[in-house]
C-alpha cells in the first residue's frame, strides 16, 4: 500500500472513533464519533427478498443484533449504518471467514472515510467528515436504504413506543459524492457481490 494511502487509512481511524454503542461519545466528545450499525443484504441489490445466507437474518433490514438508537436522542448525530451481515473477511493465520458483526460493518464505514478523504472530499475536523459521510448517505433515494434506516423506520410499539433510529447506509460511490469504490479497495468485504451500496451499479 502506497505511503499516502497507509497516511489516509490512519487519519480515517484516528478521525473515526467507530464503537458497538454511542455512550463512548461522552468521552472523546461528541463530534468526534461515529457509530456504525450493522444491516443485511444477501445479494447486493436493493429491494429485498434475497435468500438468507450464514443467518437468518431478513434482506435489506437492520441486522438482529445490531446496536440503534432512538429518534430524537442526541446520537443520531453521530450514527450511521453499514453492511454486517454474512461478510467475507480476511482472518487471522490467513484465509478467510464468514461472520457477522458491527465489527464487519466498520471497516466499510472506515474504508469509505477513508477514500472521502484521500480525494479531498473529506476535509477539516472529524466532525466535518463526520458530516459530510452521514450527507452522502442521507441524500440517497428511499430504494437504496434498508429498513430500519430513516426513510422506512420501525416503531418499537406498545405504549411508550419508541422509533428506533440505525441511520442512513454508507454511500461511497457516484459522481454527486466524489468518492470512488470501496468495493475495490476494502479489506472487509465479499468480493464480487460486496455491498457497502459503493458501487455505481446501482444507479
Amino acid at each position: 500500500m502506497p505511503e499516502g494511502e497507509i497516511r489516509n487509512a490512519a487519519r480515517a481511524h484516528e478521525l473515526l472513533t467507530l464503537t458497538r454503542t454511542g455512550a463512548v461519545a461522552h468521552l472523546v466528545g461528541d463530534n468526534e464519533v461515529l457509530t456504525v450499525s450493522a444491516m443485511a443484504d444477501f445479494n447486493g441489490r436493493p429491494g429485498g427478498g434475497a435468500a438468507a445466507t450464514c443467518r437468518s437474518d431478513v434482506d435489506e433490514t437492520a441486522a438482529d443484533f445490531s446496536n440503534f438508537t432512538t429518534a430524537g436522542c442526541s446520537d443520531v448525530g453521530h450514527t450511521i449504518a453499514g453492511p454486517g451481515v454474512c461478510i467475507l473477511s480476511t482472518w487471522k493465520g490467513g484465509g478467510y471467514n464468514t461472520i457477522s458483526g458491527t465489527s464487519m460493518a466498520t471497516p466499510h464505514m472506515t474504508g469509505t472515510a477513508a477514500l472521502c478523504i484521500s480525494t479531498g472530499k473529506c476535509t477539516g475536523s472529524p466532525s466535518n467528515v463526520i458530516s459530510k459521510l452521514q450527507s452522502d448517505a442521507a441524500a440517497q433515494p428511499a430504494a437504496y436504504g434498508f429498513v430500519g434506516e430513516p426513510n422506512n423506520p420501525i416503531n418499537s410499539g406498545g405504549p411508550r413506543g419508541q422509533t428506533l433510529y440505525y441511520g442512513y447506509l454508507v454511500y461511497a460511490g457516484g459522481t454527486d459524492s466524489g468518492l470512488v469504490v470501496l468495493g475495490a479497495v476494502s479489506v472487509v468485504c465479499r468480493p464480487a457481490a460486496t455491498r457497502t451500496r459503493a458501487r455505481n451499479a446501482r444507479g
